[in-house]
């Protein structure tokens, strides 16, 4: 009587070590991509969020508040730091800044290996890094 071998072969776990190793190289970058649309997702609707402070501010008072405005002084828009706490940006990641006629913009930086910097002007227009 011959007793049946039980488990695989080297060449099966061969196979399947190959398999693996082919999805993983093309899940890697494609889960990379993923990372950079998240971080610029959290920016812009962070700077949604921003945008629609200082055109309630220009509503209120006539102007945009100063130049350089500071996350110090965001209670006057009605905000506080916290909301602008997220995964890969801190409420000290976002900027205002005022060029006077209405050339205004607000600036999102993401410090990383890779910096992320996304602007929104007044009108709601998005540029900037790996968009």
């Amino acid at each position: 009587m011959r007793l049946k071998k039980k488990g695989f072969t080297l060449i099966e776990l061969l196979v399947v070590i190959i398999i693996v190793g082919i999805l993983a190289a093309v899940a890697v970058p494609i889960m990379t991509g993923q990372v950079v649309r998240a971080k610029k997702t959290e920016a812009v609707a962070a700077l949604g969020t921003l945008k629609t402070a200082m055109t309630a501010y220009r509503a209120e008072y006539g102007y945009y508040p100063a130049n350089d405005a500071s996350p110090l002084d965001w209670g006057t828009y009605g905000l506080t730091a916290s909301d602008f706490d997220g995964k890969y940006y801190n409420n000290l990641s976002y900027s205002w800044t005022n060029a006077g006629g209405g050339d205004s913009s607000l600036s999102a930086t993401q410090e990383s290996v890779s910096a992320i910097v996304v602007y929104m002007n007044m009108n709601g227009t998005i540029t900037g890094d790996r968009l």
